[in-house]
């Protein structure tokens, strides 16, 4: 079969894009036994009228669209004779930026495997971005001396693009040797390679500021092995990953545009800005440094499974442990290098030495002894350990123009500072009750609670949080449902310390921390679904919470809250939803 068609796309109310296509499908035998089946949809494409810059950047900020041959989708697919072992082609848009390909094979019910590869583009801005300083290699930027006036910068250098590609292979292999086993591996590779806008800022905290270009060049490789055995009764399924990202750039640097000024400022300096970096007095440093995100890794084991009992109980649970290692090299204190000769500010370690271990379980049990009714269990916890060094910094930089020590130092300042890690553990527990009096109406009735464990880096130790909620749900009809929860909650504390030992400045022993402070909540939520046609939902939404905090002295003693919304979703066809909030 073979038709034409043609599509015409209004965008930014400008930009006409007219597409003339063909599509094609077909089945053949290619001799042997063997047959070809599939679908090649292509065209030509071109605008109407050329658009504004401003509407290209944003049409193109994800996807790769010009005149000429296009292709929008083929499908090919080889099959053997006895219609067991097959070969797919598949692909779209080839030879463009946001290119896709696929390619695979595979024998009927015992294994597949396949191969990918696509590239996403992501565009900040094409052929309008300026830039006045020069890079003069490995990230480092370099403004004109003396420094230009404001003016001077919005005539720098056009830049032809500013944006980053994303190009990802994937490849994959599933294999079911037996109806209860089935093995799985897959292997991920992403290239990220661009340019895109980086801010530094001088004489912290934000005298002023400057924008320069961060090179992205990154790798990402992503490994996943697992397999699942499934019985009637019972199932268990374990995994393992691994990820490493890298990054082949480390720091930009980049003049600062106030260095060196002096008098009368009609730039974008103060007079403030303007005076050279020394020791001894705040100022500009003549250039600044920021890192990017440094290299790491990280390994993930996990373990899930689940049994059906009698009397209609179901138990199930699935744990994971990550352990997550980050070793990068400290850049220096500060870029101004009156200051970062001192002999006084040195780093205690070289790197960080970065190990964090990540616990996350869950058990759940839901069984109905009685046809109205269904009981359910939900626990939860996840331990956040950092076992990172904790190094101790002696001397420091303010605001990239002072240097500061500790009393038994070079200069005076105040104590030492030292990284210190957090570490905590989050544990929920949960009991639900549900019975359903008929077809339309049911209630739940549940109880449960929520702790925390958390070392000496917050305010406090330890807190528990019980709540108790009641649910009525009432549906009259198929079209409409109604839900109306009442929940309340006491959060209550061991103890609450305002002087940290790490915290240098003294917290008034009246004062809570939002977050921790002892409370009372109630809640009341409300949601209401109308479906008049099928094609048709109105969701309505509403909810209203009180807090009463109860050992506050100082700050918020109460909060109230409310919140209404309404949702409609209109589904035309299967391919296409329309949504209003």
């Amino acid at each position: 079969m073979r038709h034409a068609r043609t599509v015409v796309g209004l965008v930014s109310g400008v930009l006409w894009v007219l597409a003339l296509g063909t599509e094609a499908s077909a089945q053949t035998n290619v001799g042997g036994g063997f047959t070809l089946d599939g679908e090649v949809r292509s065209g030509v494409q071109f605008f109407i009228a050329e658009p504004s810059d401003k509407a290209t950047s944003k049409f193109d900020e994800y996807r790769d669209v010009h005149n000429g041959l296009f292709l929008e989708s083929l499908y090919l697919r080889l099959r053997a004779p006895d219609g067991i072992y097959s070969a797919t082609l598949e692909g779209s848009k080839w030879g463009r930026q946001d290119q896709e390909y696929a390619l695979g094979v595979s024998r009927l019910g015992l294994w597949d495997a396949r191969f990918e590869w696509d590239q996403t583009p992501h565009v900040y801005s094409r052929d309008t971005a300026r830039l006045l300083a020069q890079d003069i290699g490995r990230s480092v930027f370099v403004l004109p001396t003396p420094r230009p006036l404001l003016p001077t910068y919005n005539g720098g250098s056009v830049i032809d693009q500013v944006g980053v590609l994303w190009q990802t292979a994937r490849l994959s292999f599933f294999l079911t040797p037996t109806p209860e086993w089935e093995l799985r591996s897959e292997y991920t590779r992403i290239h990220k390679e661009g340019t895109r806008a980086i801010g530094i800022s001088y004489q912290t905290p934000m005298n002023n500021f400057a924008e320069f270009l961060e090179p992205v060049n990154q790798l990402i490789h992503d490994l996943r092995l697992g397999g699942t055995y499934a019985t009637d009764t019972w199932q268990i399924k374990f995994g393992y990953a691994f990820s490493m990202f890298q990054n082949f750039r480390n720091s930009v640097t980049g003049d600062n545009p106030c260095f060196g000024l002096t008098g009368p400022l009609t730039s974008q300096c103060t007079a403030a800005d303007g005076l050279p970096g020394t020791p001894a007095a705040p100022g500009a440093e003549a250039s600044g440094k920021v890192s990017l995100a440094p290299d790491n890794m990280a390994h993930t084991f996990t373990l899930a499974g689940g049994i059906s009992l009698p009397n209609r109980t179901r138990v199930s649970a699935n744990t994971s442990y990550s352990l997550r290692l980050q070793n990068e090299g400290f850049l220096p204190h500060t870029n101004t290098q009156s200051i970062a000769g001192n002999p006084g500010l040195f780093l205690p370690d070289k790197s960080l030495d970065g190990v964090t271990g990540v616990f996350l379980g869950n058990l759940n049990v839901i069984s109905r002894p009685l046809p109205p009714l269904t009981l359910s269990f939900k626990y939860r916890i996840f331990d956040l350990h950092d076992m990172s060094n904790a190094p101790i910094f002696p001397c420091g930089v303010e605001s990239d123009s002072r240097l500061y020590c500790d009393a038994g130092g070079a200069l005076p300042g105040g104590p030492p500072r030292q990284a210190k890690r957090i570490d905590f553990t989050k544990q929920d527990a949960e009991i639900d009750n549900r019975w359903r009096f008929s077809n339309m109406v049911s209630t739940t009735l549940g109880v449960g609670w929520q702790g925390w464990d958390r070392n000496s880096t917050r305010n406090v130790y330890h807190s528990d949080e019980p709540f108790a909620k009641a649910i009525l749900e009432v549906n009259p009809t198929d079209w409409l449902s109604n839900r109306l929860e009442y929940r309340l909650s006491f959060l209550r504390n061991s103890n609450y310390n305002p002087r940290p030992t790490h915290i240098a400045t003294d917290q008034s022993p009246l004062e809570r921390k939002i977050d921790l402070a002892e409370r009372n909540t109630q809640q009341i939520s409300l949601l209401t679904q109308v479906s008049p046609i099928d094609t048709v939902s109105v969701g309505v939404t509403g909810s209203w919470r009180s807090n009463d905090y109860i050992d506050s002295p100082l700050g918020v003693q109460q909060g109230v809250d409310w919140a209404a919304g309404i949702n409609i979703s209109w589904r035309p066809t299967d391919q296409i939803t329309v949504s209003a909030r």
